[in-house]
């Protein structure tokens, strides 16, 4: 788990025991997330809020070789009377 002030490198390699339950080599880890907002253009509320979040785990070496490729989108809508 990431605590504050930990090194990027020390959390991959957290990551690596956590996800398999042992060290592993070369770890690879990276995430992406975007988002639109969609908005009234006269008073500037939101209608629409949509979020993807992409991440993808890896390892290399000794056979183990193991490949994560996660999503989420939530889409929020909303309606003001």
């Amino acid at each position: 788990m990431w605590q504050d002030g930990m090194d990027t490198t020390q959390f991959i390699d957290d990551l690596g025991d956590t996800a398999t339950g042992r060290r592993l080599p070369n770890a690879h880890f990276w995430s992406a997330t975007y988002m639109r907002i969609v908005t009234d253009p006269k008073t500037l509320f939101t209608h629409v809020r949509d979020v993807r979040n992409y991440w993808h785990f890896s390892t290399e070496g000794g056979g183990l070789d193991e490949i994560a490729n996660q999503s989420e989108r939530v889409v929020v809508t909303s309606v003001y009377r």
